[in-house]
């Protein structure tokens, strides 16, 4: 047996959603920032990445270095003027804080001394919510860099930050980058 709405209930039905799907997104763009221009590349990526299964633990409210998650790279007139980097880091993750559940365990990706975008000022990668446990997560960020001759520090590096008494656990990390040169004709946003 199939179920039917009469037709006149079926268009007022549609005729409801279709009103809804287009008043909802006009009221959330007013509060939305655009994006920037897109970092173009093109051609074939130089592919890096490093991994560790070790447990990895900071109550540190500063950013610090997350212990191995480093690829070292460079530009220049010798290893390539530019660089479109698209980094990807997962981990699984854990954010804890005594006595409460409001706690924020952030990360985020440098590219030199480049934050990778979208930036860091809201980039949390856990939060101690309820009761939290082990999760697994993945963060996804873009670093452009412009041609230039003199040679310029690419290292990517990730940096980790737990909110003020909370404690940042991370273990079996995976750290991605994919360099690829800037598309001719474009340029760094």
């Amino acid at each position: 047996m199939r179920f039917r709405l009469p037709r006149n209930r079926t268009i007022a039905a549609v005729a409801a959603l279709t009103g809804l799907a287009l008043f909802v997104p006009a009221t959330e763009a007013a509060d939305r920032v655009p994006p920037q221009a897109p970092a173009s590349g093109s051609g074939t990526p130089t592919v890096n990445s490093v991994w560790d299964a070790t447990r990895f633990s900071t109550g540190s409210n500063s950013w610090i270095d997350l212990p191995g998650a480093a690829i070292t790279d460079s530009t220049g007139q010798t290893v390539g003027y530019d660089g479109v980097f698209v980094v990807h880091f997962d981990a699984d993750a854990l954010c804890t804080i005594p006595g409460s559940d409001n706690a924020v365990c952030s990360v985020r990706i440098l590219v030199g001394d480049k934050v990778g975008r979208p930036g860091d000022t809201n980039a949390r990668f856990v939060t101690a919510r309820g009761n939290p446990e082990w999760s697994a997560h993945g963060y996804t960020r873009t670093v452009c860099l412009p041609g230039q001759f003199e040679p310029r520090d690419a290292t990517t590096k990730v940096q980790v930050l737990a909110s003020t008494n909370a404690v940042f656990e991370l273990q079996n990390w995976h750290l991605v980058v994919n360099r690829y040169p800037v598309r001719p004709g474009t340029s760094c946003p």
